[in-house]
């Protein structure tokens, strides 16, 4: 999961304040609770 925020939200992306670093986290990291789809395509579990 980690790998594809990096890619989806970071890969052209340069903080210049801690705040744009954590709103940029932010977006990333609701895109995946808003897409379960996609979090379920990357990521992998066992029962």
């Amino acid at each position: 999961m980690v790998l594809r925020l990096k890619a989806d939200w970071f890969w052209d992306f340069i903080a210049r304040t801690p705040e744009e670093l954590t709103e940029r986290l932010c977006q990333g990291l609701r895109s995946f609770m808003n897409e379960p789809e996609k979090t379920a395509s990357v990521c992998s579990f066992r029962k």
